[in-house]
């Protein structure tokens, strides 16, 4: 997988919670607003379950991370099912935007192989990326956002990334 694969995940599970610049690679193709939408309720899980990983030594023992973010982190597995083809399209075009033949080996892959992998290289590029002075903020934005079912979690952070998008050069989200 190249490195630009790796930016993409890694930078769009990040813009789901701290709400940052989204890219980091560079790209001229657009994602469509499904596609963005499958990508972010596939990977919230594994961006919830990264930052528990990370911050949990930072905040408090009653905190919403400690308590209550692995039954979302679950919680938000349910949905990955239905995301997954729009997130595979979505990684598919990404990888494909600077070395076709990176995105024609992972679309050959079995679904098996694929997801484990880009799964793998998601968590990595996440966690390195989680600041530990950020923790709290992060904490208090799951702990606000956990009563929204999650559908409409998925949905509130994909507007996220679309407004962060907007003025983003390297990473467009499609016009509707």
């Amino acid at each position: 997988m190249t490195q630009h694969a790796k930016s993409i995940a890694g930078a769009l599970a990040l813009a789901a919670l701290t709400v940052p610049s989204l890219a980091q690679a560079a790209t001229v193709q657009c994602m469509t607003k499904p596609e963005l939408r499958g990508m972010v309720a596939y990977m919230l899980p594994f961006v919830v379950d990264s930052v528990i990983e990370k911050c949990t030594p930072s905040v408090p023992k009653d905190s919403f991370m400690t308590t209550r973010a692995p039954a979302l982190s679950k919680e938000l597995t349910t949905g990955q099912p239905a995301a997954w083809p729009m997130a595979k399209r979505a990684f598919l075009k990404f990888s494909g935007d600077t070395d076709k033949d990176t995105a024609a080996m992972m679309d050959s892959m079995p679904e098996t192989a694929m997801r484990p992998l880009l799964e793998s290289v998601m968590t990595q590029e996440f966690t390195s990326k989680i600041k530990t002075k950020d923790c709290k903020d992060i904490d208090a934005v799951l702990g606000t956002l956990a009563p929204l079912p999650t559908t409409g979690f998925v949905d509130l952070i994909t507007e996220v990334v679309v407004i962060g998008a907007r003025e983003d050069k390297e990473m467009r989200v499609c016009e509707a």
